[in-house]
């Protein structure tokens, strides 16, 4: 959803968003926003899948 990067034009952070509209208060609070914000080593370390595409 969206991408922020440092001056050196590294990402820094990610905003993932759960099309379902839920995030458990995610980074921000609100339970029902469904984005959520993560580093690029969070996702690295994560065993987990990932899914993406444009809407």
């Amino acid at each position: 959803m969206a991408v922020a990067r440092n001056a050196a034009g590294s990402v820094t952070n990610l905003v993932l968003s759960n099309p379902r509209g839920s995030d458990g208060a995610g980074n921000d609070g609100n339970p029902y926003d469904g984005l959520v914000t993560v580093t690029p080593q969070q996702i690295y370390e994560s065993s987990g899948e990932i899914s993406w595409g444009l809407v």
